[in-house]
């Protein structure tokens, strides 16, 4: 699309708005990039193709103001499906979506085209979003020649069609969202157009699917021993409990579960430190308690993509299995299509011979901001992203063992017989078993074993645990310091 076109009409260049057609009903996604984009019939594409007009009657216009800016957590799905709410609750059948307001400086070009690829769902002919600097940009970031970008401004700011801050289009209609209020979604369970806000995310679901939601409150051992008559009848549960609580279940755990094998999924909701909730809710001893009993594999996702991928890994084997996530905001990583992961195959993100973070869920993140800062130092350093603390992907840490000069273990739970707890395992049996001596220094970095964590926000108990960036950076530069040199 060129936004806008030239062409010569009576011997002089005429410029005009691009517009396009089409007979799929993904056309109104080019409308993000502010060409008029909608879908029509076959004898309507044919008549265009044959360069016939195209008549419309002039239809209702309905503005879409958005003010604000999305909180911290949410992505672009959560936004798509709020507006497909609000839109279809206020009736757009056979109108035009115009969106304007400030919140757009904040909108991605490709966040708008998934707004007006959602047309349809709502009901709308086709949503179309202004030009501004964000669709220039885009233009440039696609190639476009300096002399259409200047053109596409110029035209666009003469003919009104120019986002301007502050403006206030005159439309037959008006629904205003405002960005900050948009919370974390899920779209469904029955259609992909609903939204489910997280928090009413099971009284959705026990609505669409009676018959396959069980609220047993907080009878925890109930809810596992039950869990697993499910799986044995061919069933294939999956059960949520917050990490301290799901302590109350260990006799169903190795029992029940374990003992006959059976593929029940279990969500560790909560693994890490929780905050404000208090002393009781911190999830911190879950992933030791669990890393000893038999057939139970034990994953945990770097991000909100990673962990669907690991609920198909989970359904599409026959053990039992346990997925541990925290109570944090989702990292904002773009949809994927989730497919089952390698069971006991870490991801190597960045290779390093001085140091080398191994990190076991989300806080990968903080691995890879402190792996840059150790960088700038001139210190060359990876990082694992271990996805599995049983089974341990062995191969690939006997192999750091003795390629890196300091291996550090990376977890948001108690630091002995944890995930670092594992890899000092695995190295020290390799050894004994005559394997090559492990020539790095190991250094476990988690929750500090002997105490409780007390009641705090969970960034103040980061900081005050040596958990945060600045405190995971303290100790790997005190660790490399103090290592043994030959």
């Amino acid at each position: 699309a060129t936004v806008v076109r030239v062409e010569e009409v009576d011997g002089a260049p005429l410029a005009f708005p691009d517009s396009c057609v089409g007979t799929d009903s993904h056309t109104t996604m080019i409308s993000g990039l502010g060409v008029l984009g909608f879908g029509v019939g076959g004898i309507e594409a044919e008549a265009v193709l044959l360069g016939e007009p195209l008549f419309s009657p002039i239809p209702t216009i309905v503005g879409l103001r958005l003010t604000g800016r999305l909180p911290a957590g949410t992505t672009a799905t959560d936004l798509v499906l709020t507006v497909t709410e609000r839109l279809r609750a206020h009736g757009v059948v056979g109108a035009y979506v115009e969106a304007f307001g400030d919140g757009l400086a904040t909108i991605s070009l490709a966040d708008r085209a998934t707004i007006a690829n959602m047309s349809p769902e709502f009901g709308a002919t086709t949503t179309l979003f202004p030009i501004d600097e964000i669709t220039l940009d885009y233009l440039r970031t696609t190639g476009r020649s300096d002399e259409s970008v200047a053109l596409v401004e110029t035209y666009a700011k003469a003919q009104g069609l120019w986002r301007s801050a502050g403006a206030e289009p005159l439309y037959d209609a008006i629904v205003h969202i405002e960005l900050g209020e948009v919370v974390p979604s899920l779209a469904g369970p029955r259609r992909p157009q609903d939204r489910v806000p997280l928090p009413n995310l099971g009284a959705s679901f026990a609505a669409a699917y009676p018959d396959r939601f069980y609220d047993v409150g907080i009878a925890e051992q109930h809810a596992v021993a039950a869990a697993t008559g499910i799986a044995m009848g061919g069933g294939r549960p999956v059960v949520a409990i917050y990490s301290t609580f799901l302590q109350r279940a260990w006799d169903q755990i190795v029992h029940d579960v374990c003992q006959n094998d059976q593929p029940v999924l279990i969500g560790v909701d909560r693994a890490g430190l929780v905050g404000e909730d208090g002393t009781s809710h911190q999830g911190m001893f879950t992933l030791t308690a669990h890393r000893q009993i038999p057939r139970l594999i034990i994953a945990s996702p770097a991000d909100e993509q990673q962990l669907r991928a690991l609920v198909r890994t989970a359904l599409a084997q026959e053990h039992p299995f346990t997925i541990h996530y925290p109570r944090d905001a989702a990292q904002g990583v773009p949809p994927r299509a989730p497919e089952p992961l390698p069971i006991g195959r870490s991801e190597v993100l960045a290779e390093g011979g001085d140091i080398v973070i191994a990190a076991f869920g989300p806080i990968v993140q903080r691995a890879l901001t402190v792996a840059e800062h150790l960088r700038s130092s001139g210190l060359s350093v990876g990082v694992v992203n271990a996805i599995w603390a049983k089974p341990l992907d062995d191969a690939l840490f006997r192999r750091l063992g003795r390629t890196a000069k300091l291996l550090v273990t990376l977890e948001e739970s108690v630091v002995s017989g944890g995930f670092g707890g594992a890899v000092l395992e695995s190295l020290a049996a390799d050894e004994a078993a005559g394997g090559p001596p492990v020539s790095a220094h190991v250094l476990t970095v988690g929750i500090p074993a002997g105490s409780f964590v007390d009641h705090g926000s969970v960034g103040d108990l980061r900081a005050l645990i040596g958990l945060d960036e600045a405190g995971i950076e303290r100790q790997i530069r005190a660790a490399w310091e103090a290592r043994p040199r030959p």
